[in-house]
């Protein structure tokens, strides 16, 4: 069983990259989902839910900051490795 203490690393794929996400599970249930790089967080009732969550909370900060014209983190970049298993 979870306890409120362990953190589940996870990300959200944004154009470009992706950010690092930190689902925390809450003792009153729930869980909240933190995205450290944009020092933004928002909850779901499930991690499925907060999955969910943080994926519309990320677009919609996204959206405001180009908006604004506000400077934004530059996403981690995805590595995609290929593997020929030729025989």
């Amino acid at each position: 069983m979870a306890t409120s203490t362990q953190i589940i690393q996870g990300l959200v794929q944004v154009p470009g990259g992706y950010y690092d996400v930190e689902f925390e599970p809450l003792e009153e249930g729930g869980y909240l989902a933190r995205v450290p790089a944009l020092e933004s967080s928002t909850f779901g009732d499930t991690i499925e839910e907060a999955q969910a969550m943080v994926a519309d909370m990320v677009e919609g900060w996204l959206e405001v900051a180009r908006e604004d014209h506000l400077p934004i983190p530059q996403p981690k970049p995805l590595v995609r490795v290929e593997f020929n298993m030729a025989t």
